[in-house]
């Protein structure tokens, strides 16, 4: 039978799988401080090969005993804390990317299924109860590549706990606020990180207070031109000649055709009635889109050409005059 330091040997010869089987029946009848240790390692190397592997309902189990495991660690300059952090990390990201491509899929189908159904390992749950607790100094630290900015890891987390909560149907209110206190801790250690402040208003709005999540969403749009806070805006606010010419602009920042079907979709929804042409002119851009990628029309995007038969669609120039049009009944997208 192989001794500990024969594992350890395994592990420092990259023989992970193989570590981890020879220690699973020590642990089974000796929960020994060395053995205890030798099986913390070994399962965070096995944790890292199935979330590489994109088994991430393994790689949760995993990570479960390793929850279990940890209060029997002596784990005094807390290594093995923020190792459980980096590793929850990175089994939140693959999950969330796998979703992602999911719900790509789908939403080539019907945009009103384009959501997944559901993570199931929750990083917020995790950070709330013991990860937050283990943050250094360093973990806040912004870092840099090839000349370009790297968030720092705690914001990475922040970023991930934000799409988890968003990409949720039905979300209680406890857990939006849990993450809404996770963010604002970010914000005192960074507090101009754009990121940081739209995470706030988005979340400030989901937790009903409306009114200071448009004040916060006007402010970030004030001088920028990400398409997605003028669609986030536009979203929160019942006039719909704002809500018009916010999508607007956010069509005309919007750097990626792709990314801009949502927006010309609602926007064709919005103005079909008053504006018809403009609005056919924003069914056929999505319509070449969806061809161009191989793509069936959508049940939106039928019940539109439904209501648009035989309406012509205006050309690019009197569309990008429309916008302009738009934007200027609304100052706050100017």
């Amino acid at each position: 039978m192989a001794t500990i330091q024969d594992i350890f040997e395994m592990r420092k010869n990259g023989q992970f799988e193989q570590a981890y089987e020879a220690v699973l029946p020590m642990y089974r009848v000796h929960h020994g401080h060395y053995t205890t240790l030798c099986m913390f390692w070994t399962a965070t190397d096995v944790m890292r090969l199935r979330i590489e592997a994109g088994k991430c309902d393994e790689a949760a189990q995993i990570f479960a005993s390793l929850r279990n495991l940890y209060p029997n660690l002596q784990d005094k300059d807390h290594s093995a804390a923020r190792t459980l952090n980096r590793l929850a990390l990175m089994l939140a990201t693959k999950e969330q990317e796998l979703a992602k491509l999911q719900q790509y899929h789908a939403y080539t189908s019907s945009p009103e299924q384009g959501r997944s159904g559901g993570l199931s390992f929750s990083l917020l749950d995790y950070m709330t109860v013991f990860g937050q607790h283990y943050f250094s100094e360093e973990d806040w630290q912004m870092s840099e590549f090839n000349g370009h900015p790297v968030p720092s890891f705690a914001t990475k987390v922040i970023s991930r706990i934000f799409h988890e909560v968003t990409s949720e149907k039905e979300c209680g209110f406890e857990h939006l606020k849990n993450a809404l206190d996770l963010v604002e801790m970010g914000l005192q250690h960074t507090p101009r990180n754009r990121h940081l402040l739209r995470y706030q208003a988005n979340l400030i709005y989901r937790c009903g207070d409306r009114k200071r999540a448009v004040a916060l969403y006007r402010q970030l749009t004030h001088n920028t031109r990400d398409a997605y806070l003028y669609s986030e805006l536009a979203s929160m606010l019942d006039d719909p000649n704002e809500q018009v010419a916010l999508l607007a602009k956010a069509i005309q920042c919007q750097r990626t055709e792709a990314f801009a079907q949502r927006d010309r979709l609602t926007l064709a929804s919005l103005i079909k009635d008053t504006f018809p042409q403009h609005a056919a002119y924003e069914l056929q851009r999505v319509l070449a889109l969806r061809e161009s990628l191989g793509q069936h029309p959508n049940r939106t995007i039928l019940e539109l050409q439904k209501f648009l038969t035989d309406i012509a669609p205006v050309t690019s120039a009197d569309q990008h005059e429309f916008y302009q049009r738009l934007i200027k009944t609304y100052t706050h997208a100017a």
